[in-house]
């Protein structure tokens, strides 16, 4: 009889970008890439390109979502889910976001990059 383990889902790294939203220092960034509301209670980092695909967990690879959405994407790949008019509506409050430790100009560039690579690639 083979034994399965399953790892629970981990929702504790903070990082800059979700620290800084659960301080309250964004409060324009209200939504995820899906158009699923962030509370306090569900906002997590997810992946662009999954950690189990060798996704890296920095803000060029993070983008805030709910825990549901980011279940719902699981290891899939971000083209799946990526929208124009979601992925515009999600990088546009950071676009005035300028923070000691984190320039959301810089951020959106970086993400934004980060999604023509995926997209190019399917992945």
């Amino acid at each position: 009889m083979k034994i399965i383990t399953i790892n629970p889902i981990s929702f504790k790294y903070l990082g800059i970008l979700k620290s800084e939203w659960l301080k309250g220092n964004m409060p324009e960034v209200m939504y995820d890439m899906g158009g699923n509301r962030l509370t306090k209670e569900n906002v997590t980092n997810g992946h662009m390109l999954a950690k189990s695909k060798g996704g890296k967990t920095k803000n060029s690879n993070l983008m805030l979502e709910t825990r549901e959405y980011n279940q719902l994407r699981a290891d899939l790949p971000f083209s799946l889910f990526y929208t124009k008019e979601g992925f515009e509506r999600y990088c546009e409050p950071f676009k005035k976001i300028r923070l000691p430790k984190f320039n959301g100009m810089e951020y959106v560039k970086q993400i934004t990059e980060q999604a023509k690579r995926l997209l190019e690639q399917g992945k």
